[in-house]
């Protein structure tokens, strides 16, 4: 991972008006004002009459080759944030710099002119990021060929799907060699092959390219990022490794106390092993794990979780059903699970497995997302895909 930071932003802090006419009427003001004083804006200037903060006080760095999840509730400033960064909303304070060509899928059809076709859209995105007729007539089969969209490509956008458009436009935005990609949750919309596809290419651009990502999915997360920024009515109240920071927004999202899962524990994980990555139908999944902790904690069980590709949950096994309870005890210690006559046709799948205390609400451990197996003995003609 390079030390070159493609992405600063420095206590940024955005409002907004809830009414139309006042909001039409402070910006003409605070522009009048930045020209009185010569460009210079008030460091903390004061909220008015039916103002709010969109972002207040947010702050980080990510150098090349990270990718940072933004993470939290709906109307949190994530989407506000995306388009501050892609200079789309001038922030009311702080600064913003970004460093390298800046490809972004902020919104459906963002960046799009309905009335043109698809290839003049490709054409004017690509001369709008600096591309001249040659560069993009290179890229341009690949950008068609990765949309899978060849057939519709001389119609117009606004003849598009909404999967479409989608396709169009992350392709558009990953084909260009762009050092800063900007995902808000548009990739929800696409189907399950090209989503796959889409990891795929995020992959392969991970190593030269800065990546900002916002979703819900905690899945979609762990497999693009490493470090998570959660925000919450537009601050930022915590900035992390990504699995702390959905831990952290499950925990302040739950919709009821009842269902509340914490993750106090303080033991943690130092190594995993699956010997039998491969596993023929009706064989037997075994898993080792090395934990450390500074608490004893006794009768713990494991929960392992199998899941296909699609992430959908096909199997599920609890050692606390087959009498296979253990303890934690002070310092390092190592466990040893086998599930039996494990049923799977062919295909990836990845497993995710939890640590739970013996009152079946404390998680010591959370891997939701750290191992794969492969099934192998009956063919059912499909295409596994691997994340």
């Amino acid at each position: 991972m390079s030390n070159d930071v493609t992405i600063s932003c420095d206590n940024v802090s955005k409002r907004f008006a809830r009414d139309l006419k006042k909001s039409l009427f402070y910006g003409l003001c605070d522009t009048f004002s930045e020209l009185k004083k010569g460009g210079v804006k008030d460091e903390n200037p004061p909220l008015r009459d039916s103002e709010f903060w969109a972002l207040k006080n947010v702050s980080f760095e990510l150098k090349r080759g990270e990718a940072m999840a933004l993470m939290g509730a709906n109307g949190c400033g994530k989407t506000t944030m995306l388009k501050v960064l892609n200079g789309l909303l001038k922030p009311d304070t702080g600064r913003v710099t970004m460093r390298g060509r800046v490809g972004a899928l902020i919104s459906l059809g963002a960046g799009f002119n309905p009335i043109l076709t698809g290839r003049e859209n490709i054409y004017v995105n690509g001369s709008v990021l600096g591309f001249s007729k040659r560069d993009i007539d290179a890229r341009f089969d690949e950008i068609v060929d990765f949309a899978g969209i060849s057939e519709s490509i001389d119609a117009p956008v606004r003849t598009y799907s909404s999967g479409m458009q989608v396709r169009l436009g992350f392709s558009v935005a990953t084909c260009m060699d762009p050092r800063i990609l900007l995902i808000d949750e548009v990739l929800a919309v696409g189907d399950f092959s090209f989503r796959a596809r889409c990891y795929g290419r995020l992959a392969s651009l991970m190593e030269d390219t800065t990546i900002l990502f916002v979703s819900h999915s905690a899945q979609q997360v762990t497999r693009i990022c490493n470090k998570g920024i959660l925000l919450e009515s537009g601050e930022p109240v915590m900035c992390d490794d990504v699995a702390k920071v959905i831990m952290e927004y499950n925990r302040r999202n739950a919709p009821n106390s009842a269902f509340r899962v914490l993750y106090d524990g303080d033991a943690s994980l130092t190594a995993t092993e699956v010997p039998n990555r491969e596993i023929n139908f009706g064989g037997d999944l075994t898993l080792n794990l090395g934990i450390e902790s500074k608490t004893r904690y006794e009768n713990c069980f494991l929960r392992i979780l199998i899941r296909k590709a699609d992430e959908e949950l096909v199997g599920e096994w609890n050692s606390e059903l087959h009498d296979h309870l253990f303890d934690i005890p002070v310092g390092e210690s190592s466990h040893e699970f086998t599930v039996n006559n494990l049923r799977l046709h062919d295909g990836i799948y990845r497993i995710a497995f939890f640590v739970m205390a013996e009152d079946r609400i404390t998680h010591l451990i959370n891997a939701t997302n750290v191992e794969t197996i492969e099934s192998t003995g009956l063919c059912y003609g499909g295409v596994a895909v691997q994340f």
